[in-house]
Formats: C-alpha cells, structure tokens, sequence
C-alpha cells in the first residue's frame, strides 16, 4: 500500500493538492516548461485577394496600455486620498500623452499609405508606359527591316 501512495502522489501536484488535474497536466508546470508569449494574429489575406477595391482599410485601429506604479503600501494609500487622486491625476496625464502620440502616429500611418498607394499608382503607369514603348520600338524595328530590304532591292534594280 506504500508503494501505491507513493506513486499516487507522483502523479498528482503537491501545491495544486491534486484536485482535478495530474501532474503533467498541471498549468503551473506547463508555464514553467514551455516559457514562451503567445502572439495572436488574424489573417485577412484569404478572404479578398482578387479585388483592390473590396480591401478595407484597417488603419483606424488603435491599442492602449498604461502602468502605475505606487511606492506606498496598500495601508498608507487606503488612508491618504490625496495621494489617490495624484495617481489619478498622473494616470490621467499619461493617458492624455498616449492618445496624442497615437493620433499623430495613425495620422502619420495613414500620410505613410496614401503615399504608398500613388507609389503604387505611378509604378503601374510606368509599367503600362514601358509596354508601350516596347510596342512602339517592336514596330520601329520591323519597319525600319521592311525599308531595308526595300531599299536592298531598289539598289538592286539599278
């Protein structure tokens, strides 16, 4: 029966008591083990890659974070408000400073993708202007051979 106890808590966590959960199934150990972020992303790819003009653009979107940190204990802070407001005020600003600098950032985003856009514009007349020049020298060149071999056979001739 020693035996069979011993290996039964082997099995089971000790600071999670066990309940519900065997040992490789634990959270805790699994966080310790694997140490890693987990990185969320969306993939809109596969939805319209046809058309340019169903795309939307999602250049409006905008994430917010903040973090205050308090050097008093969680007994002097109940006891003084003042202090709470002057965190408040303090958040407040912080905030207020963040939400500028991401407005001129999107504004800077969205100057960032129009220029990329006529970029992109630009690049495509230059591309429909080279097959037209390629046409036009393809046709240059085949006349210019035509009158060659006219004037080849006017020479001839005389």
């Amino acid at each position: 029966m020693d035996i069979f106890t011993k290996n039964f808590k082997q099995f089971f966590k000790k600071k999670c008591q066990g309940y519900g959960h065997v040992a490789h199934e634990c959270i805790n150990k699994l966080k310790k083990k694997t140490n890693f972020k987990a990185n969320i992303t969306w993939d809109d790819d596969s939805e319209s890659d046809n058309s340019e003009e169903e795309q939307v653009d999602h250049t409006n979107f905008m994430a917010f974070g903040a973090s205050l940190k308090s050097n008093l204990s969680d007994h002097e802070s109940s006891d003084d408000s003042e202090n709470e407001e002057f965190n408040f005020d303090e958040l407040k600003q912080s905030y207020n400073m963040l939400f500028k600098e991401s407005v001129k950032i999107n504004e800077s985003n969205l100057k960032m993708a129009e220029n990329y856009n006529n970029s992109k514009k630009e690049l495509e007349t230059a591309k429909k202007q080279v097959d037209e020049l390629q046409v036009f020298f393809s046709n240059v060149t085949s006349e210019k051979e035509k009158l060659s071999k006219e004037g080849q056979r006017h020479w001839m001739i005389f």
